[in-house]
């Protein structure tokens, strides 16, 4: 035996990869930054007394196993996060309302171009009859969050104090009391988005496959048929963009394990 294959150690995973059983879907994400397995073994331990009479261990035996796989992420992405509670994303058009502030520095504000948000706002949705269905304003005054009054876009008039209006593609216009004043307005704007959103589809059953790469080069695979989504006490910050995916690893009927590795031998990774 070689210095170089009595010393091999794993520098690291190279790929993994996340699959769907419901529909094949390979998740088409990054690639993670640590690849840790739990193993979560139940060893139970039979005790008794030695000929001095002191208790003792006799033996032990595992009880259970329930190992567990924990992926970290340099990445935080819309599918990420809707993983973290086990759903799919679906594609499609919602009605939803989008927030805004801004200080109000001038009377009018342009429209919203072609690809940049508020980019679709309708002025029929912006001006709907209805506490909650067009949009709204607020500034602060003594401390308290105070509504401001919505007129229509075409007929706006400046002249109205506390007053503004949403037009097509997010164009706003604002009272003169507001511009000279310089306020702060805090906004809600109605909008039809096109997107993918939140569905009611779980993600299910899963599979998963890496592969690790030790100081020679060499490639293990890492191998799990029945995986799921550790859903228990997940939190998401979208501050730290990174995430960290928990798996549970289940045994198929019939099988004595949920996971295995398989040595590739003098197989190597070769760069493309």
């Amino acid at each position: 035996m070689t210095i170089a294959i009595n010393t091999r150690t794993f520098v690291g995973i190279s790929d993994l990869k996340i699959q769907r059983q419901s529909d094949g879907v390979v998740y088409s994400w990054p690639q993670p930054e640590t690849f840790v397995l739990s193993t979560n073994v139940e060893q139970r331990i039979q005790t008794g007394r030695d000929t001095q009479g002191k208790m003792v261990r006799l033996n032990s035996y595992v009880g259970g196993e329930m190992p567990q796989l924990s992926i970290q992420y340099q990445y935080l992405q819309p599918e990420m996060v809707a993983f973290q509670i086990g759903k799919q994303l679906a594609s499609g058009t919602f009605d939803t309302f989008i927030p805004r502030s801004l200080a109000v520095l001038k009377g009018e504000y342009a429209a919203a171009a072609l690809g940049y948000l508020y980019n679709g706002v309708d002025v029929l949705d912006t001006e709907a009859a209805g506490t909650l269905a067009g949009a709204s304003a607020s500034v602060t005054r003594d401390g308290i969050s105070t509504a401001l009054t919505r007129q229509p876009f075409a007929t706006f008039a400046p002249a109205t104090d506390d007053s503004f209006a949403v037009g097509d593609d997010g164009a706003l216009k604002f009272s003169n009391n507001l511009v000279a004043s310089q306020e702060l307005v805090t906004m809600l704007i109605p909008s039809a988005v096109t997107g993918a959103r939140l569905s009611e589809v779980f993600v299910g059953p899963l599979r998963v496959f890496a592969t690790l790469v030790d100081t020679r080069n060499r490639v293990t695979l890492f191998e799990a048929f029945n995986a799921s989504a550790d859903l228990e006490g997940r939190s998401i910050d979208f501050n730290s963009g990174s995430v960290e995916i928990s798996l549970l690893l289940n045994n198929l009927p019939g099988t004595c394990g949920s996971w295995s590795i398989i040595d590739l031998g003098d197989t190597q990774v070769a760069c493309a």
